[in-house]
């Protein structure tokens, strides 16, 4: 099936491909490289340069009083300013009280993964990936995503048939590309540093970032998502106390996810 977005393109599949990919790679590196340099990190490039290729990053002013944030806040803010997969990663090492830091900890806690929508014609969508008019099939579908993140996008719809209410994910044009080299990069530089790095010495980093890549292909993976929750239900069948979500599996591939709708609150586990 045609991919809208061309989302599915395999790192050195041809030598066009391969041509893009390099200069993704390139362009991601150098920003990397001038959000370090902004941040005062130029301490660790140097550190990078004898071992991988750096490029020259963008000019990057060096963020004024520089002396008014701590070490702990500069990493956020490095990760920020990078945007989905290195927010990823520092929600992930929040999560890691064994081996960050407790000042890190807590910077790396206030990561949001909340992004502006980008426009998406879902009708559009639909009509490429499963030959689908929205017309015949839902009664109602919102143009407008009502949820947003850095990897996906969430619409509401109504479908005709026993007027049932489903949630349309849908993952954001590139970023199979924009994950996989951000991925690569930080393979690269983890690496390079071994676990040198001094304040995460008791962590393993090519060993940590091995296990952030596998689970961010698994999430980048709609197919992988849809197989989960069907193996939850089919393990919760027959359950007064547990619900499982309905699928749809003919509204469904690795790029697209139809699921039903359940309303409901949000329910904040901690540790007290």
């Amino acid at each position: 099936m045609m991919d809208t977005f061309n989302r599915k393109a395999q790192i050195g599949s041809a030598p066009g491909q391969r041509n893009v990919e390099a200069s993704s790679k390139l362009e991601r590196m150098a920003k990397l490289v001038g959000i370090l340099t902004k941040y005062g990190f130029a301490d660790l490039l140097h550190r990078l340069k004898d071992k991988i290729n750096l490029p020259a990053g963008p000019v990057q002013c060096k963020k004024k009083e520089l002396s008014d944030y701590s070490l702990y806040s500069r990493v956020r803010m490095v990760l920020e300013e990078m945007g989905c997969t290195y927010v990823k990663l520092g929600q992930l090492l929040s999560t890691r009280d064994d081996i960050v830091p407790t000042g890190l900890i807590r910077e790396l806690q206030q990561l949001q993964d909340h992004v502006d929508a980008v426009p998406i014609d879902i009708k559009a969508l639909f009509k490429d990936e499963f030959h689908v008019d929205l017309a015949e099939t839902f009664s109602s579908w919102d143009e407008a995503p009502f949820a947003a993140a850095s990897m996906s996008q969430v619409y509401r719809a109504t479908m005709k048939a026993g007027n049932r209410k489903i949630a349309i994910k849908v993952k954001r044009p590139e970023i199979d590309r924009q994950v996989q080299t951000d991925l690569a990069i930080l393979k690269e530089i983890s690496n390079a540093l071994g676990s040198r790095i001094d304040f995460l010495e008791d962590l393993n980093l090519p060993s940590f970032i091995g296990s952030f890549e596998y689970s961010n292909r698994q999430e980048l993976s709609f197919t992988h998502e849809r197989i989960n929750l069907m193996r939850f239900a089919a393990n919760f069948s027959g359950s007064e106390e547990v619900y499982a979500i309905q699928c749809f599996d003919n509204l469904s591939n690795d790029d697209i996810l139809s699921t039903e709708l359940i309303d409901g609150g949000c329910i904040k586990i901690d540790d007290q």
